[in-house]
């Protein structure tokens, strides 16, 4: 294998997998923004169920269908839950939420970062030497390992 190829291969290798890696962490850290649309649309879907349980209320009252002390417990709980609602997403809200900044960001840094790493604490020039460089591999004299000895028959 020529040295070009061995190093496009490596190299290819290398951003296949920083690929991989981005495409696990990126979709987790980018996806915020939709859950914060979907809690606002859930919040008003909520205010909207409550308003109309309200009018209903009002209404059985004027109808005479509710009694006035019916009619206070009844506002009484759906006020209740309405607040207990809106105190539980607004604890959601204040949640700590990734950001897209830092999803680009990591997006950026972890290629750099893993070349880096790997021309400080790696050996780039083994590139050059498995692919026939001085030095190589191959231009080295056969060892046992290689076959160079002939296996000795089994005496059994």
């Amino acid at each position: 294998m020529s040295l070009f190829w061995s190093v496009t291969l490596f190299w290819g290798a290398a951003a296949v997998a920083v690929a991989l890696a981005l495409a696990f962490v990126l979709p987790f850290l980018l996806r915020g923004q939709q859950d914060e649309r979907q809690q606002a649309a859930r919040r008003d879907i909520n205010l909207a169920v409550y308003r109309d349980q309200m009018k209903e209320l009002k209404t059985e009252l004027a109808n005479g269908q509710l009694s006035e002390e019916q009619f206070l417990a009844s506002k009484l709980e759906l006020e209740t839950r309405a607040a207990e609602d809106a105190l539980a997403q607004e604890d959601s809200a204040s949640a700590p939420q990734a950001s897209r900044r830092l999803g680009f960001t990591l997006a950026g840094v972890l290629p750099i970062a893993a070349i880096g790493m790997y021309v400080w604490f790696g050996n780039p020039g083994v590139l050059t030497a498995a692919a026939g460089g001085p030095g190589s591999a191959n231009t080295a004299a056969p060892t046992e390992q290689d076959g160079a000895h002939p296996v000795e028959p089994d005496r059994g």
